[in-house]
């Protein structure tokens, strides 16, 4: 048996006792139907159902508070066992399970029984039947877990089951368990099942189905629902009242109520069929030369079938289904709806089968070639009884169209007619449409004086032109203004006609104006255009410069700054009117730089220097301030000088340059230790240092002099001016490491005096032992050997020279003395 312990729906069997009995009385017990969960809420404890010498109380001992009986019997046999949930969890529900004899006056004693008090015992409030369990009655109080064992059960067994609960009084779910199913078939059995049929209609009468269902037995009491769940729960607003009942679906079940004098309650199913046919007369219409006409008709009717009859009064059919293939020839057919089951037919409906010839059909048009904006009008003549247009953007279902020519309704057009919509001709027409010559010649033209200028419209065959000057091509050339008129005719005689006025201008005069030919970089050139045009609104200039820019204008002035020598070239101007009527000037410009940048930056002058001061560009005139007019001159002296130079047409570019006297000169010579040290001052730094006036260097320090000499010493600065020494003399100094002081004079001294040119020079003398024992500086750099007057005996003693000048590094080694003995 399934344990379908999610449903709570509390299912009645479909015979089910009154619900004017008392469930809470083994009599009055719920049969229960299949072994779907059931729910409920048992409320009082009704008759004593144990007052009957055969009925024995619960062996679980307890008593009745609020119960609730359930009658089941067995379907198929195997293994019975259910849970009993409250809903609330804390309820005390007990149970016990009777096998009767007969009925509930036989009950005999219960075969299991369980009044656990779960909260006392500890327990879970479910209870019930279960297959571990090996008691079959536990209780009361704290005796017992809830739960006694199954039942083994046989077909046809009959159980009543009595719930009671004890302490709450709130419902509970029981789901059935176990092998064995439940079976439906436990009440008593009332009337009959009916099925009733109608014909033609669908309201039947509740009088003659009561009488039905009785069968005989006039002692029933009957209602009837339209569900078994209204009737089951005695739901009122939902009976079926009146003496009669219409039926909204050809075959629809009611349900009767059924009690009888004992209060016992059955239920029977009223299944009502009813057939209601509705046929229609029709007329079908086919064309003379359908080859396979047919008719198809609806069979809404799921049991019944359609006969077609020759006439009206025959009962033999021609043919049977909703498909007919009519000969080809006007007749009266019939046709009637017959049940496949029961005796109803419907009445006769007369189908009509027409056979129509087809429709006379063509069009009437004044042309078939149109011009734009021309009302084209297209008939269809002819005897059918509807008409279908379609064509370029056209449809339409009236005899005759209308429409404005335009582009896109070139092409076919076709109109078909029919005979009441089954007989049908079509005719077709094509249309061409042309632009109209107005359009085509466009708007009025203004010409330019020296224009060459054509009017045509397209040559098309068949078509003829006519010009208002006499020709009678589609071309024609223009050489003087005036209005011109174009007639062109189609083949079949439409015809359109336009015309177009034809101006023509006056040549353009452009000239332009500046105040010189001559500019100077530095300069705005100011080019002015001047012309006959009158309108200038829309009349523009153009620009093409010497470097190949393009300058577009609506003025009559261009200011353009000079800037370089690229600017020199044809300036040309092209006027532009707004009919595209052009006229072209030019003129040439000369650009030269100006003085003030050809003459350059200050200059600085140097000792016994003569400087040419020029402008590069000659063929102009000269002014200096030193009332020279060459295009240079030559200066040997200091001061400001100024030149203006004068072009041609008497521009002027002005420009100044200051001569600077240089003070460059040799401020010091320094030599020291085979190097030379010089010092500038004055001129301009940086410097640039030489010895032979031709390798220059930036460092005033001259090292490693291997030779002695003159030198002369060379100075330059940043303005390349030039300054020089007399000659110095070099004496080149070698360090040497011994001595002989033994009064031959033959290298008696340790002699450093080559180095007296080195102004800081601090010379000290230590012995082996590195004590201090002599110093020597620039005044005295001669040592003979002694320490006062004490003489040193032959030895090495060592020196460190300290030149103190920031450049020459130090130099540390020893020196030998060497005493001969006589």
């Amino acid at each position: 048996m399934r344990n379908l312990l999610q449903s709570i729906i509390f299912l009645f069997c479909i015979n089910i006792f009154s619900q004017t009995n008392n469930f809470n009385d083994c009599v009055g017990a719920i049969p229960i139907c299949g072994d779907e969960p059931i729910s409920y809420d048992p409320k009082g404890s009704g008759l004593n159902d144990f007052s009957s010498p055969n009925n024995f109380p619960p062996s679980c001992q307890f008593t009745e508070s609020a119960s609730l009986w359930l009658k089941i019997k067995v379907a198929t046999k195997g293994t019975l066992s259910f849970t009993i949930a409250p809903n609330n969890n804390i309820d005390d529900y007990d149970f016990a399970i009777y096998k009767p004899e007969s009925s509930c006056n036989d009950l005999g004693r219960s075969i299991r029984c369980s009044s656990t008090n779960p909260q006392a015992a500890g327990v879970s409030a479910l209870t019930g039947l279960r297959d571990s369990e090996n008691d079959t009655s536990e209780g009361p109080g704290t005796l017992g877990n809830g739960f006694v064992k199954s039942l083994s059960v046989e077909t046809g067994e009959i159980y009543y089951i009595f719930i009671n609960n004890y302490s709450q009084r709130n419902g509970f779910q029981l789901s059935w368990g176990g092998t064995a199913s439940l079976d439906c078939n436990i009440t008593c059995d009332l009337g009959i099942d009916v099925e009733k049929d109608a014909c033609n209609t669908n309201t039947f009468d509740l009088n003659e189905l009561e009488t039905e269902v009785k069968n005989g037995d006039d002692q029933l009491d009957i209602i009837f629902y339209k569900t078994l769940r209204d009737a089951q729960n005695n739901i009122t607003r939902n009976q079926i009242t009146g003496t009669t009942y219409t039926t909204q679906n050809e075959s629809e079940t009611i349900y009767a109520k059924i009690t009888n004098e004992e209060n016992c309650v059955d239920y029977k199913t009223v299944k009502l069929n009813s057939v209601n046919f509705q046929v229609n007369n029709e007329t079908f219409y086919f064309c003379e030369d359908d080859s396979s006409p047919s008719i198809m008709l609806e069979n809404n009717y799921s049991n019944a079938q359609l006969n077609w009859y020759d006439s009206e009064s025959s009962n033999t059919p021609i043919y049977t289904g909703t498909t007919f293939n009519p000969p080809l020839v006007t007749h009266d057919y019939f046709i009637q709806f017959a049940h496949n089951e029961i005796s109803c037919t419907s009445s006769k409906a007369k189908i009509s089968v027409i056979v129509e010839p087809k429709p006379t059909l063509s069009i009437n048009t004044l042309y078939t070639n149109w011009f734009y904006n021309q009302t084209v009008n297209l008939q269809a003549i002819g005897n059918g009884l509807t008409y279908q247009w379609s064509g370029p953007n056209t449809t339409s279902t009236d005899p005759e169209i209308k429409f404005i020519a335009s582009s896109d309704q070139k092409g076919t057009y076709t109109v078909t007619s029919k005979q009441n919509s089954a007989c049908e001709t079509s005719t077709s027409i094509d249309l061409n449409i042309y632009q109209d010559v107005e359009s085509y010649l466009g708007e009025d033209v203004i010409l330019c004086n020296d224009s060459q200028f054509k009017l045509s419209y397209p040559s098309i065959d068949g078509f003829q032109y006519k010009w208002s000057t006499g020709e009678s091509t589609n071309e024609i050339s223009i050489t003087k203004e005036g209005t011109y008129q174009l007639t062109v005719t189609t083949p079949d005689g439409n015809q359109s006609t336009g015309e177009i006025n034809i101006t023509f201008l006056p040549n353009i005069e452009l000239s332009i104006t500046t105040p010189y030919n001559h500019y100077f970089y530095g300069d705005e050139m100011n080019l002015s255009v001047n012309t006959n045009v009158k309108d200038l609104t829309n009349f523009s200039y153009e620009w093409t410069l010497p470097n190949s820019n393009t300058i577009i204008m609506e003025g009559e002035t261009i200011l353009i700054p000079i800037e370089s020598e690229e600017q020199t070239g044809v300036y040309t101007v092209t006027g532009t009117t707004s009919e595209n009527c052009i006229a072209q000037n030019n003129l040439n410009i000369t650009t030269y730089i100006d003085v003030e940048t050809a003459l350059g930056d200050d200059i600085y002058l140097c000792k016994d220097q003569i400087i040419t001061l020029s402008y590069p560009i000659d063929g102009l005139t000269y002014q200096w301030n030193n009332g020279e007019t060459t295009q240079s001159i030559e200066i040997n002296e200091e001061g400001t000088y100024q030149l203006t130079v004068t072009t041609p047409d008497g521009n002027q570019s002005t420009g100044t340059i200051s001569i600077i006297a240089s003070n460059l000169q040799l401020n010091e010579v320094y030599t020291c230790f085979n190097q030379i040290i010089a010092q500038a001052k004055g001129g301009t730094a940086p410097y640039q240092y030489s010895l032979d006036g031709i390798n220059y260097q930036d460092n005033p320090l001259f090292t490693n002099i291997q030779s002695s000499g003159n030198y002369q010493i060379h100075i330059k600065d940043a303005n390349s001016c030039e300054v020089k020494t007399d000659y110095t003399f070099i004496q080149s100094f070698v360090l040497h490491q011994l001595f002989s002081p033994n009064g031959d004079h033959i290298n008696d001294e340790w002699n450093l005096s080559a180095l007296r040119g080195c102004n800081k020079i601090d010379v000290k003398i230590f012995d082996r032992y590195g004590r201090f024992i002599y110093r020597m500086n620039s005044n005295n750099l001669i040592w003979n050997g002694k320490v006062g007057n004490k003489v040193l005996p032959s030895n090495t003693y060592w020196y460190h020279i300290d030149f103190n000048d920031g450049i020459t590094p130090s130099i540390k080694s020893h020196i030998t003395i060497k005493r001969v003995k006589n």
